[in-house]
């Protein structure tokens, strides 16, 4: 699947394991996140799910207009719509 399923790897960068279930932030930079790597990051996505995480995809153009909004979602365990 490429990336490493573990905290700190390529799969989740940040893991919320004080909520339940716990949640898995993955900040995604617009280069490195555009297709074809799109394939890739769901397929890394569904991987998490089905190990029973909540994951969140935080994409740096929204952290860089709308910082508190965005965060506020994603320690919800929600994305900002795209």
């Amino acid at each position: 699947m490429g990336g490493r399923p573990e905290p700190g790897g390529a799969v989740g960068d940040f893991v919320l394991s004080s909520q339940v279930p716990p949640v898995v932030l993955r900040v995604m930079g617009l280069y490195w996140h555009r297709t074809p790597a799109e394939g890739r990051d769901m397929m890394q996505k569904l991987a998490l799910i089905d190990m029973g995480y909540v994951v969140v995809d935080v994409f740096e153009d929204d952290l860089k207009i709308r910082l508190e909004f965005t965060m506020k979602l994603a320690l919800a365990g929600q994305e900002v719509l795209r």
